[in-house]
């Protein structure tokens, strides 16, 4: 911008008029426009070669950052697999057993190890049951399959909980598929 004022002023007269411009002032207001012209354009350039090199560089990071987060949701189900896998041994041997003449109380016994197992693993991974039975139903937590009417509980309580529901910090895995109270006066 100094620049252009330079060239007005080299061109322009006491009053700011323009006087008639000869030949060689043509010339060099010519030669002044070409230079201004160039440096703007090898400016735009650096601009441009630099900000060709910032979306590269974001380009690259995210890729790095998918492949970052692949590979910890990969440890994280490595981690969660190898921890199943005493349960499953666990189920694989109650099996073996099942064609032998054993007593249905060992059995049975055997199932509840596996199943406390399983409760143990998820308590250790920090997947929690949603309490829902006698509980205010709350869309966010529950699922309403069935509805029935009942004059013992107030409207919106849990009745029976047909399927449990889990979160995992905070955030629910799967909400509970629950039956919920109803007064008559809403069927």
């Amino acid at each position: 911008m100094a620049e252009n004022i330079k060239i007005e002023n080299e061109i322009s007269d006491e009053n700011g008029e323009a006087p008639a411009i000869q030949e060689d002032g043509k010339e060099k207001h010519l030669l002044l426009l070409e230079k201004s012209l160039k440096e703007k354009e090898e400016e735009a350039a650096k601009y441009l070669d630099h900000l060709q090199r910032l979306q590269a560089e974001f380009q690259n990071y995210k890729k790095r950052s998918a492949e970052e987060r692949k590979k910890i949701e990969e440890v994280g189900k490595e981690d969660l697999i190898k921890n199943l896998l005493p349960v499953i041994d666990s189920m694989e041997k109650s099996l073996n057993h099942t064609g032998k003449d054993l007593d249905r109380k060992v059995i049975v016994k055997g199932i509840e190890l596996v199943h406390k197992q399983l409760k143990n693993l998820l308590k250790k991974e920090r997947i929690t049951r949603i309490e829902s039975v006698g509980e205010k139903f709350d869309p966010l937590l529950h699922e309403a399959v069935m509805t029935e009417f009942s004059d013992e509980h107030s409207p919106g309580i849990i009745l029976e909980e047909l399927e449990p529901g889990y979160s995992f910090n905070g955030r629910i895995l799967r909400p509970t598929k629950v039956k919920v109270a109803i007064s008559k006066e809403q069927g």
